[in-house]
């Protein structure tokens, strides 16, 4: 992931190639810095408010129940949806060419949100139509973020690397700006992040390199064994919560670990320099996420808060990891994007999903208080990865 192919070494080289990676075309507005590139932040804040039970429903923790309902099936349509999109890709191209679609879609997504969390879930609404408002909601979430995945991937790589982890922290700050505020405000300024969104992502569309053509004769190979890594630390981020003793306050954590995982990877980028390699972020956080689960049967209720934002941080930090080889990869050797970050995002959703179902499941037995259990399900864990290797994994060659 480094740029050094393509720029001299030296630390002179290095911010003008960040300058330049940050700058809008043009020699009159070369300081400027063109922040619609971080309307990526609004997505990732939109998606960590509507699993924040203080923002949404507008009645909170009330609604538990209807709530995690209406979670389960945000879930099945987002990955639904990427898995149609990974389908269609051929055909669809670049999907912010598609404008009125996507203001479509994005504007779908702000309403359904607004009427899930202050008609559907607080009304006790029937099970029909929480479950259909929940899945069509999901759908502009999963456009949006695909979209953004084809402008990451004509960027270059410093600007992926700076506005990737620019948009963590702001992400982080928008969220917990939203998470102060009272209801019904939490909750309405939540349900607009979509459209801004879109906004951003059609307005920094038009300054990235042209979206590649599909060239229907050459077939895309997809990194599979990442792709396994991956699944294993998104059902791990899903099943971290399993210690907290009030079962909601989880997704406050994953707020905090992607605001840290960006200024991390931002410091990373400015410290190493000329030896900053994304593989980093792997070795870190494979072993994170295996140490949050060797300390879950000795952690007990009273630090399960350290073990859900260990894991969720290490989750974050491979996340990051995975997009950023993504974008090298279909920057480097012009693979469109859209089919290989779709298939990604559906198998880590698909594992979180699979996660959160087996921790409500645990919940449900009382089992998480079970430290025999717990030993086993870590020991089960432990047999499945001990022969991974996972920094040497990540360090050697991805494709299947």
């Amino acid at each position: 992931m480094t740029d050094t192919e393509r720029r001299p070494r030296g630390d002179e080289a290095f911010v003008r190639d960040l300058m330049d990676a940050t700058a809008i075309d043009g020699a009159s507005t070369a300081m400027v810095f063109p922040l619609r590139f971080l309307g990526a932040s609004l997505l990732i804040a939109w998606l960590c408010c509507t699993h924040i039970v203080e923002v949404f429903p507008v009645t909170g923790a009330h609604d538990l129940a209807a709530r995690n309902m209406g979670d389960l099936f945000m879930r099945i349509g987002d990955i639904s949806t990427f898995v149609v999109l990974a389908i269609a890709a051929p055909r669809i191209g670049s999907l912010a060419c598609h404008r009125h679609a996507l203001w479509a879609l994005s504007g779908i997504t702000s309403a359904g949100t607004a009427i899930c969390g202050f008609v559907l879930i607080p009304g006790s609404s029937g099970a029909a139509a929480l479950a259909l408002g929940s899945v069509v909601t999901a759908v502009g979430g999963a456009v949006l973020f695909c979209t953004w995945a084809q402008i990451y991937s004509r960027m270059g790589a410093t600007q992926t690397v700076v506005y990737g982890a620019a948009s963590c922290i702001a992400a982080m700050l928008v969220s917990l700006g939203i998470v102060s505020m009272k209801q019904p405000v939490a909750l309405a300024l939540t349900s607009i992040l979509p459209l801004l969104c879109a906004a951003c992502a059609l307005a920094g569309q038009k300054l990235v390199a042209p979206e590649a053509p599909w060239k229907s004769d050459v077939r895309f190979p997809m990194p599979w064994k990442l792709i396994a890594l991956m699944i294993i630390a998104a059902f791990m981020s899903g099943l971290c919560g399993l210690l907290l003793s009030n079962q909601t306050g989880g997704a406050i954590h994953r707020v905090l670990a992607t605001g840290l995982a960006g200024v991390a990877l931002l410091g990373m980028a400015f410290v190493l320099r000329e030896r900053f390699d994304a593989r980093l972020l792997a070795k870190v956080s494979l072993p994170l996420a295996l140490i949050a689960l060797v300390s879950m049967p000795f952690a007990g209720s009273e630090f399960g808060a350290l073990v859900s934002m260990a894991a969720k941080f290490a989750y974050v930090w491979f996340t990051l990891f995975v997009l950023l080889l993504l974008a090298n990869i279909a920057r480097r050797f012009e693979v469109p994007a859209l089919r290989m970050f779709a298939i990604v995002r559906a198998c880590s959703e698909a594992a979180i999903l699979a996660g959160v179902v087996a921790k409500r499941s645990i919940w449900e037995f009382d089992l998480h208080y079970d430290q025999a259990f717990l030993f086993g399900l870590f020991g089960g864990f432990c047999g499945r990865d001990s022969g991974i290797g996972p920094a040497q994994r990540a360090k050697t060659t991805i494709w299947n």
